[in-house]
């Protein structure tokens, strides 16, 4: 129905629109500029890259409406116009947040959200964030540790294929912000080394079996590594290259352990829509594929600190290599929790493991939907 739809509106990416990664920008100014009489606003929900939202105003005169999906509205992060100012200063969203952000865009334009519909998705949203957290208390109790990454499958100069991955530290991602604002225990990554982007460094296989000569990477050398990872959380753009790929191939080239376990899965990469519904959706199928996973490797000591502070939240913040965040439930996102069915009531269980919170018509397509029910208004995600 919601493509349907679309079909009937102007499109503005006709060389890319039917790329299954989806289109993250019009093909040329020039089809914007052509159609400018069509729309009263630029509806951006994204990172803030795109250099063309940057300057489409002024080629225009179409105002653009901006919600980031990496940080909190902040002068000190962003100017007005998008571009960095200080991003020492950028303090990073997680889902809930930038959910919300749509959600009162919704309210200013005028659309009811108070529904049956809506309020069903936030109870969802927050029954599913209410298991996820309580997983991941059983989990840190039983000294796991995740991590988020980014893989590839690269030939070296002799042709012969060799594994690399990226690591991310839950600083500019929504996902593993809500994940770790959630209890997850997601190993940090220095960033000293080899730096990529702002956010990644890369590690080859020899980087990282500590225990094993170089080159000679197998599952009997296997025991010590840069980081003790019992769940990876590959990214969803790279998960193609681990999802059903014999173990023999990674016996070779990965034989690490959670691998060669099948323990592992997928994340949204900044991928998909942001929608109550939505984290409804992606926590319960988190829960349901972690619930089960073992700790693979030797205990290590959590951090106690609050997940959603500066250190941990902010760019230039960050914990050391290989470490994480102690479960704390005083210190869980309490706005994944609010909004259930009946009300989670006070925290019951506050100790951490040192004993230590719709679819608003589906957000980006229902929420969107139903902007362009009321302005005419064009968007880029």
């Amino acid at each position: 129905e919601e493509v349907a739809w679309l079909k009937t509106k102007i499109n503005l990416s006709p060389e890319c629109y039917t790329n299954p990664r989806g289109c993250f920008r019009w093909d040329n100014q020039t089809i914007v500029e052509e159609n400018a009489d069509a729309f009263d606003y630029i509806l951006f929900i994204d990172n803030g890259g795109d250099s063309g939202m940057k300057t489409i105003t002024d080629a225009t005169g179409i105002p653009v409406v901006f919600i980031d999906t990496f940080y909190e509205a902040s002068t000190v992060c962003r100017f007005e116009n998008m571009t960095y100012n200080n991003k020492e200063g950028c303090f990073g969203r997680s889902m809930i947040d930038i959910a919300k952000r749509i959600e009162e865009l919704a309210i200013a334009l005028g659309i009811d959200v108070d529904t049956d519909e809506v309020k069903k998705d936030k109870e969802g949203a927050c029954a599913a964030a209410q298991k996820f957290t309580d997983t991941m208390k059983i989990k840190q109790e039983e000294g796991l540790r995740f991590m988020t990454s980014i893989n590839a499958i690269k030939k070296d100069d002799n042709g012969t294929d060799y594994f690399e991955f990226r690591t991310l530290d839950p600083i500019d991602l929504w996902i593993p912000r809500t994940l770790e604002e959630l209890g997850m225990p997601l190993m940090h990554s220095d960033e000293g080394s080899l730096t990529l982007e702002d956010i990644s460094t890369r590690v080859t296989t020899d980087e990282f079996f500590l225990g094993c000569p170089d080159g000679a990477a197998n599952k009997d050398c296997n025991d010590e590594t840069m980081y003790p990872v019992d769940f990876w959380l590959w990214d969803s753009r790279s998960y193609l290259n681990v999802l059903g790929v014999p173990l023999e191939v990674f016996e070779d080239i990965f034989p690490d352990k959670a691998t060669l376990a099948g323990q592992h899965w997928h994340y949204g990469r900044n991928d998909g829509p942001l929608s109550y519904n939505a984290i409804m959706r992606i926590l319960n199928e988190m829960t349901d594929q972690v619930k089960d996973a073992k700790r693979l490797y030797p205990e290590t000591t959590c951090t106690a600190i609050d997940p959603k502070t500066a250190v941990t939240a902010q760019i230039g913040g960050g914990l050391d290599r290989g470490e994480h965040i102690c479960y704390n439930r005083e210190l869980i996102q309490e706005e994944y929790l609010s909004g259930c069915k009946e009300d989670i009531g006070t925290k019951e269980d506050s100790g951490t493991k040192e004993d230590s919170g719709s679819s608003l018509p589906s957000f980006l397509f229902g929420c969107v939907l139903a902007l362009f029910a009321f302005l005419d208004i064009f968007i880029v995600s």
